[in-house]
């Protein structure tokens, strides 16, 4: 039936067009606002598990599995800003995977920092993009491996909000 092939392919745009614009209120808010910081003490593994939970639907209609490698672990960080910054990784990697991918995502403890690295097995980045970004904190929206959509915006904001936490 044509319509139930239409209904994931619905829902896989919904909960694109939902991230990108909770991006853009976000960032919005940052720039009447200033960006507001409110670190605590976080269980970083609760708010990754969370960020899965709403993201797999996205994945599994890539057939794209999401290991969690992160240890039982605290971090001290705003909860808003580290589940924006986790929510924008786990897409971009689901965006830019290939069927059947994998992303894993791991951290490793550094001095006083927590090191939290998305993985995935996708396309990547060229060198140029990665340098543009660090250097303009911008990069242009390129499609994803099915021709998903995105406004440029995910890396930008997650480079503030990396940056406002001290990161």
């Amino acid at each position: 039936n044509s319509q139930m092939i239409l209904i994931p392919k619905a829902l896989n745009n919904i909960q694109g067009i939902s991230v990108m614009l909770n991006n853009l209120l976000e960032w919005a808010k940052a720039q009447m606002n200033g960006i507001v910081v409110e670190p605590r003490e976080l269980e970083i593994n609760s708010v990754l598990e969370n960020t899965i939970k709403v993201l797999t639907p996205l994945a599994s209609k890539k057939d794209i599995k999401i290991v969690n490698e992160v240890p039982d672990t605290k971090c001290f960080s705003d909860q808003n800003h580290l589940t924006i910054i986790l929510r924008n990784l786990i897409s971009n990697a689901i965006k830019f995977t290939h069927v059947n991918g994998t992303i894993n995502i791991s951290a490793t403890r550094k001095d006083d920092f927590l090191e939290v690295a998305v993985s995935d097995n996708g396309i990547g980045m060229s060198t140029k993009k990665v340098e543009q970004l660090f250097k303009n904190a911008h990069v242009d929206s390129t499609f994803g491996t099915n021709n998903e959509k995105g406004t440029g915006l995910g890396l930008f904001f997650c480079k503030e909000m990396a940056e406002s936490n001290g990161g």
